[in-house]
């Protein structure tokens, strides 16, 4: 029998096990028409599928180690979702700019109008989150059809833009809090980690896909028609988690808004706004400075940009769920921040291929996942979606504030400006050193 190793695509990755799952809730053999499907579980915890043709396909899950225990079936279907959002976002971002500056020819203001109501109604995601904890997650995802209205935009009259996009993104900023809310009640005790692994495997790979597949698509249908399925995308993965979760059985209660002011949701917030802000500060420099660096190779630029960050992110994802479950959120985000520091110096001097390579290095899963666990961890259950929503709505607040670094940036150069985000990056230890002191105090008393 031959033996050949295969890289699983995302998308037949999901559906292949979540037809196991859903076939088999025991671990047994299955015959089925085209595969004799059994799941072993060992130190290696590895997922074998025999063709009828004799063909052996083997991938390992050694970083996942996939149990059914975290395969719920809706976290799975979750996943699928995700990639689906995320691939139509994607397309998006992609083909957008080009219609907006050459297509419609609008002027850099305008264009920077239409980019903050992107993600202005991120700041909302704390209401939207709160709401669903109050009257119920299912109600507030009814708002996920909003983003349907992306689809317009290569239809109407450009003054309308900003207010179909600003609608499509509070579809967004609506559903985003939810679905993690959902993930992380649903999730077994003490795997968080992994089952939001498993779902932003999905999210990563669409974002991954959808630089290739918006260019393809733009030459073959046209960017108003690519536009029209980047709507239809999004607007259909949201409306899709409704069903998903119609199952689910939650328990609400009547929680006050001063939820949101309590200290250590406060603390967990500056957290992330402060990381948040020298991970965006850093993007920016990075992605301007590694384009003069590759020698303006566009198509390495991308590589390096987008292409293999997204792969090497899907593929670490299961690892940084076992390091989450195993030592903590708060451990986890303050081993991110070290590590951002140290990558941020490193990058400050580097050059050529070098930055390109230490780019590409794969913090970020670890930083998210630790911060969705250590929301969870500092949170009852029926808090989850308020919790959510501030994580939300703080990255949109850091976002927002890269304006006020630009301007510092043409003063200090790329070398100082790389320092001065190192810098940001290690101060967010100091909320979270406050936090770990508060959550310590509080468990002992």
């Amino acid at each position: 029998m031959g033996l050949s190793v295969e890289v699983v695509p995302a998308v037949r990755y999901l559906a292949l096990v979540y037809k196991f799952f859903s076939e088999n809730n025991k671990r047994l053999i299955r015959n089925s028409y085209k595969f004799n499907t059994c799941l072993i579980e060992n130190e290696f915890s590895t997922i074998v599928l025999i063709e009828e043709s004799g063909v052996r396909l083997k991938f390992w899950s050694l970083l996942s180690t996939i149990t059914a225990r975290d395969m719920n079936k809706n976290i799975i279907l979750l996943a699928i979702a995700g990639l689906v959002s995320s691939l139509g976002w994607s397309i998006y971002y992609t083909v957008s700019r080009p219609y907006y500056s050459d297509f419609l020819g609008l002027s850099y203001s305008s264009i920077l109008v239409i980019a903050s109501s992107e993600w202005m109604p991120g700041l909302t995601s704390f209401i939207w989150g709160y709401l669903g904890d109050k009257i119920g997650h299912k109600r507030v995802l009814m708002l996920g059809f909003l983003s349907f209205t992306l689809s317009l935009i290569g239809y109407i009259n450009p003054v309308f833009i900003p207010i179909v996009v600003g609608l499509a993104s509070l579809g967004w900023a609506a559903v985003w809090p939810i679905i993690l809310a959902s993930i992380s009640r649903i999730s077994p005790t003490g795997r968080v980690g992994r089952s939001y692994s498993m779902f932003a495997i999905g999210t990563s790979s669409g974002w991954g896909l959808g630089g290739v597949v918006g260019g393809i698509l733009d030459t073959i249908l046209g960017v108003r028609v690519v536009l029209v399925v980047a709507g239809l995308l999004i607007g259909l993965a949201y409306a899709s988690t409704i069903i998903i979760l119609r199952s689910t059985n939650f328990t609400y209660e009547n929680i006050s808004i001063r939820l949101l002011v309590k200290k250590y949701l406060l603390l967990l917030a500056i957290s992330s706004i402060v990381l948040t802000i020298s991970i965006d500060y850093a993007f920016n420099l990075i992605s301007v400075k590694l384009f003069y660096e590759l020698n303006e190779d566009v198509v390495l630029y991308g590589l390096f940009l987008t292409t293999i960050p997204a792969i090497l992110g899907a593929l670490f994802r299961p690892l940084a769920g076992i390091i989450v479950d195993k030592i903590g959120g708060l451990k986890t985000v303050v081993l991110a921040s070290i590590l951002y520091t140290i990558i941020y110096i490193t990058a400050s001097v580097s050059k050529g291929l070098l930055l390109g390579i230490i780019w590409i290095i794969p913090i970020y899963p670890f930083y998210d996942t630790g911060l969705v666990k250590l929301a969870s961890e500092v949170s009852k259950d029926y808090e989850r979606g308020t919790v959510m929503g501030l994580i939300n709505a703080s990255n949109s607040v850091a976002g927002s504030l890269m304006f006020v670094l630009g301007p510092l940036t043409d003063v200090l150069g790329y070398t100082y400006s790389m320092w001065l985000s190192a810098c940001i990056a290690l101060a967010t230890l100091t909320p979270l050193a406050i936090l770990n002191r508060f959550l310590k105090h509080s468990n002992s008393s």
